[in-house]
Order: C-alpha cells, then sequence, then structure tokens
C-alpha cells in the first residue's frame, strides 16, 4: 500500500491537503503538487477508496469538485508530518 501511496502522488496531496486546512479544487491541488491531471486523479481516487478524503460537488456555473481530509485523513497527514520532522 505504501507503494501505490508513493506512486500516486496521494501522499503529497495529503500533506497539501492538511497543510492548507481547507477543501482545494483539483487544478489547485495539482498546481500544489506539481503533477500531471492523470497522477492527480490516481491519488484522489485511491484517497477517497481509502477512506481519507472526501469531495464535495458545488453546483455552479462552473461547477466545483472540492477536496478536503476526512478525519481520519487528518490523523494520517498529522502522521505524516511528525515522521518529516523528525526526518529533517
Amino acid at each position: 500500500m505504501k507503494e501505490k501511496l508513493e506512486k500516486t502522488g496521494a501522499i503529497q496531496v495529503l500533506s497539501a491537503l492538511y497543510l492548507s486546512n481547507e477543501p482545494k479544487m483539483m487544478m489547485e491541488l495539482k498546481n500544489k503538487v506539481k503533477c500531471s491531471n492523470e497522477t492527480m486523479r490516481s491519488a484522489v481516487e485511491l484517497l477517497l477508496e481509502m477512506g481519507l478524503v472526501q469531495q464535495t460537488l458545488e453546483k455552479g456555473p462552473p461547477p466545483r469538485r472540492l477536496i478536503s481530509l476526512t478525519e481520519k485523513g487528518k490523523k494520517v497527514a498529522e502522521k505524516l508530518e511528525e515522521i518529516e520532522g523528525i526526518l529533517s
């Protein structure tokens, strides 16, 4: 599972959401993480499957798909930040 998280950029997405502390649109996350559309879609899909993020669809024009951390996702992101701090 760890390998899949790394390959999809899911760890970077979790970190970006945790540090921003607010829901983000896919394009905002893509720009923050600096990855392709395909990588972003894969990462978000994996995180949704794992229950670490949730999506909210806002009607619009234009409609917006907002991604935010779940409580479980916040806990995981906090632990990842702790690990990064220890390694730094």
